[in-house]
């Protein structure tokens, strides 16, 4: 991945681009691979399947390792794969974990962006989430709530 890395950066040369974006690899399993250490500009993982715990505990040790390049950014975090009270429980304590570890935690709706076809609803008119809701009110509802918990964590920290 290294080298992939430092292909792309060349390619900005190349070009003579007036600009550089920051460059990475995301990795599954939360883990730093040697290549993405020594040519990313950041540290992106993904924390599907894994528990808040072990997002917590490998966001910490990533944020403590002063070779690893920053920021750390998870981009993709599947906690589930419904809109139900459960996932989304689940799903707030991930963002949570990741957030207050020092993490920037990328949330990924699996129901809404995996499956084709993609189910998009019109803005939800609230935020609670019921298992027995209609999914034409639940998805919507689910998401909104999931923005709104984002929303409190970035706002408290201003």
């Amino acid at each position: 991945m290294g080298h992939l890395i430092q292909l792309t950066r060349e390619r900005f040369q190349a070009r003579k681009a007036a600009f550089r974006v920051p460059i990475s690899a995301s990795s599954a399993g939360m883990k730093l691979f040697d290549g993405v250490r020594d040519q990313a500009d950041l540290t992106i993982v993904h924390g599907n399947n894994r528990t808040p715990a072990e997002k917590r505990t490998a966001i910490t040790a990533l944020m403590a390792d002063p070779a690893a390049p920053g920021p750390i950014y998870m981009n993709e975090d599947n906690s589930g794969r419904d809109t139900t009270v459960e996932t989304l429980k689940n799903e707030l304590a991930s963002c949570d974990a990741v957030f207050q570890s020092g993490g920037s935690w990328g949330y990924m709706p699996w129901r809404m962006a995996q499956m084709f076809p993609f189910r998009f609803y019109l803005p939800a008119k609230t935020t609670r989430v019921a298992d027995d809701m209609p999914v034409d009110q639940r998805d919507p509802a689910y998401f909104h709530a999931v923005l709104d918990h984002i929303r409190k964590l970035v706002m408290a920290g201003r």
